[in-house]
């Protein structure tokens, strides 16, 4: 039971964890990035530059009418994020602690980057950008990146699986 408590508690912590460094992230954003010049903070390979974002992942959607863009980009989204979080809590005895962690962050992430469309005129903050010369990422936030991560492990991992075991 104390097990099944904890996990719980890691759960919901590291949900929490990544929303809050995001959330404070973009705030510093807003109140030093906004309206200023893009700064190279590793020469030109990891760069700060303010942005607000309609879209999802490199603008997809942002042209979008409002109530589509709202549905889509919220609504839905949100509905998984909360479902997932159900699903991790009530079904933890499935999952390995490698997974917990990577759906946690996922739902983490996923569930910042929905507060600031929710209360930011459907826009979501962004400020960072990594890439050598004309090869370089979107402009996003610490939420993407606990999404991409997340994601990513769980792909190298489900690549690696045994078909025999399933």
């Amino acid at each position: 039971m104390k097990k099944s408590i904890f996990t719980i508690f890691a759960i919901l912590g590291l949900v929490a964890l990544n929303f809050g460094v995001d959330r404070i992230t973009k705030m510093m954003a807003v109140s030093s990035l906004k309206g200023q010049a893009t700064i190279e903070v590793v020469g030109n390979f990891f760069i700060l530059h303010f942005a607000e974002n309609k879209g999802a992942f490199l603008s997809m959607g942002s042209a979008m009418g409002e109530w589509g863009r709202f549905a889509f980009l919220a609504i839905l989204p949100a509905i998984a994020l909360v479902g997932g979080l159900g699903y991790l809590i009530f079904r933890r005895d499935r999952l390995d602690t490698f997974h917990l962690v990577c759906w946690s962050s996922l739902i983490g992430g996923g569930l910042a980057n929905i507060y600031d469309r929710l209360f930011n005129e459907g826009r979501v903050v962004d400020f960072m950008n990594f890439g050598i010369g004309s090869l370089r990422t979107g402009i996003l936030n610490v939420a993407d990146l606990s999404i991409t991560f997340a994601v990513v492990a769980l792909f190298l991992v489900g690549l690696k699986k045994d078909p025999k075991k399933g």
